[in-house]
């Protein structure tokens, strides 16, 4: 079974059915690369204290022939497994780079590839420079990161393919207890059997592409690309990799995750309950600020009733909450301490009875030899006294 890019599987099917096979040097130099298999020098270098692991070309278990028809040569699994065991092993490396250029490979050996990777305690940074497709993507996810170094870069091609040759020649009988074991594959019950084997491939394949990509089976199935190649911008989005050539991942949302709900307000209980300590900061700078308004209400009153006489007034209003600002109650104060005013002048002049027969004409003597107008002008100046000391910049009418 492959896990290859459609169009390298292709071109793979046509060299196969073609016959071609290598010449004696040719296989000279497949059969050193077979022995050497289990080294992993040849795709590793180091620089510093990071090693570079270079994962380029076709997958596979052991070095193939046909592989270097594509470009990229051929890169084993063997070989990458060995290069991460020798990069653990050495106390200078702190971390590795895998290089990866590669349209997949083989399904045989990737899950022991995979596993290494994983279970490598350094980190492991995944640098894709063309294309990380099907097993060569599968592998990239088992990285600590994931980092795309152009914007062409494409990732994907999740799932597994097989192809068969039929020939109508050719007559397949199995034993009657084991029908699946060759399946006809013209038939619609064949081909059944077959993608339900893939099926469960597919399945252990996306659940190690989740792991690695700390996600869900069913985001893998439904955002990576469904069996497709997704551009390196996209894949950032979709959270397949994690930056474009130090672009940053954005954050991943499903709709689930979306909240379209309004804000709720939070309760006093509430806040107590799930924040103490904010509760308690509040509660201290309310009471203390709630003590000083009070105290400044009730020595407005005292004030207004020390000016007016109208101290059972005030003793009410401070018993029901009433701002000392309250127009009535302003009003109630300034009434009386005018008449309080002009009561204290009469007194003092021996002639309080006859204040009522003067009050009159205009401009009329009162009692105390003043006129009407001029007591009122000292009441007036008492009650702005009054006003002013309450802090108020209302307008005052004198009205006796």
């Amino acid at each position: 079974m492959w896990l290859l890019e459609q169009s390298i599987l292709l071109l793979f099917e046509q060299l196969m059915r073609a016959g071609i096979v290598p010449t004696a040097e040719q296989q000279a130099q497949l059969d050193a690369r077979v022995n050497a298999a289990e080294s992993g020098s040849r795709v590793l270098s180091v620089s510093k204290n990071v090693a570079r692991i270079n994962v380029v070309g076709v997958l596979t278990k052991a070095p193939d022939f046909l592989a270097q028809f594509f470009g990229g040569g051929n890169t084993t699994y063997a070989e990458i497994i060995d290069a991460i065991a020798l990069a653990q092993s050495d106390d200078d490396i702190e971390s590795m780079e895998m290089y990866v250029d590669s349209p997949g490979g083989q399904l045989a050996g990737l899950f022991e590839a995979m596993a290494a990777m994983r279970s490598a305690t350094k980190p492991i940074k995944v640098i894709v420079s063309d294309l990380a497709a099907s097993a060569a993507y599968g592998l990239a996810s088992q990285g600590s990161e994931i980092v795309a170094s152009n914007t062409a870069a494409r990732f994907g091609s999740v799932g597994i393919a097989v192809e068969f040759f039929t020939n109508p020649n050719n007559v397949v009988i199995t034993s009657s207890k084991a029908p699946n074991k060759r399946p006809d594959l013209t038939t619609d019950e064949g081909k059944a059997v077959v993608r339900a084997q893939l099926d469960d491939m597919h399945d252990e394949f996306v659940a190690a592409i989740a792991e690695g990509r700390n996600t869900t089976p069913e985001r893998v199935n439904s955002d990576f690309g469904k069996g497709g190649l997704v551009m390196a911008s996209e894949a950032v989005t979709r959270g397949m990799i994690d930056a474009v050539d130090g672009i940053a991942k954005l954050p991943a949302v499903t709709a689930t995750q979306i909240d379209t709900k309004e804000p709720q307000a939070m309760d006093i209980n509430e806040l107590k309950a799930k924040h103490p300590d904010t509760y308690a900061a509040i509660f201290g700078q309310g009471r203390e600020a709630g003590v000083n308004d009070e105290r400044a209400r009730v020595q407005a009153h005292l004030l207004l009733a020390d000016g007016s006489g109208e101290i059972k007034a005030a003793h009410k209003a401070i018993a029901d909450g009433t701002p000392s600002s309250d127009a009535v109650l302003v009003a109630t104060h300034m009434s009386a301490a005018m008449k309080r005013g002009i009561q204290a002048s009469h007194v003092a002049d021996g002639s309080e009875t006859g204040a009522a027969d003067g009050a009159g004409a205009a401009g009329a003597a009162t009692p105390t030899g003043k006129t009407k107008e001029q007591l009122e002008d000292e009441a007036a100046a008492l009650l702005v006294g009054q006003h002013i000391g309450s802090g108020s910049e209302d307008k005052i009418v004198i009205d006796v």
